[in-house]
């Protein structure tokens, strides 16, 4: 059964307003929860063949430090029309994943918890609430990645940092 895992960037650093939404980085939260959220995925032994995330700063920043906490060793792929796209746009640069198991997918709100929704119920006003951090895991019942289409995802699980660190008794990282 093939997998999309879809995060959300890790929280934002909202205290230089000379930057633009583009340059905007993680705040220190964020540069913890991103990690975390990798080495639950490495864990869990459902690390992603491959890695597709927003160019946008904090995107990017999201994506390397999750790649680094789940052990991943491909290389990672920024997608500029992650960043401002429709959940249209991000199931078409999901199907073109062919020969992926898992694959992940990296983005903003509002459209990625369009884009889970979208995925899930085959309806663009059913989106899944998705704070900063957040994991869905989807089960795909398309034949493969390539041929993904709305509602041909089941959500396996859910996952968001504050839940993780009480799941871990109040500890955030395992290492």
């Amino acid at each position: 059964m093939e997998h999309l895992l879809v995060l959300r960037h890790a929280k934002s650093d909202w205290s230089d307003f000379g930057l633009s939404d583009f340059e905007r980085p993680l705040a220190p939260r964020g540069l913890k929860d991103a990690p975390m959220m990798g080495e639950m995925v490495r864990e869990m032994d459902m690390v992603p063949d491959k890695i597709i995330s927003s160019p946008a700063r904090r995107a990017k920043e999201t994506a390397e430090l999750f790649a680094k906490g789940a052990g991943f060793k491909g290389d990672l792929i920024f997608e500029e029309h992650l960043y401002g796209g429709t959940a249209e746009t991000y199931r078409k640069i999901i199907s073109a994943c062919s020969g992926s198991q898992t694959v992940m997918l990296i983005g903003h709100n509002p459209v990625i918890e369009e884009f889970v929704g979208v995925m899930c119920t085959g309806h663009v006003s059913t989106p899944v609430r998705m704070p900063t951090a957040a994991l869905a895991c989807l089960e795909l019942t398309a034949p493969a990645i390539s041929e993904i289409y709305p509602g041909s995802g089941m959500l396996k699980w859910f996952l968001i940092p504050k839940m993780l660190k009480k799941i871990r008794g109040g500890q955030g990282s395992v290492s």
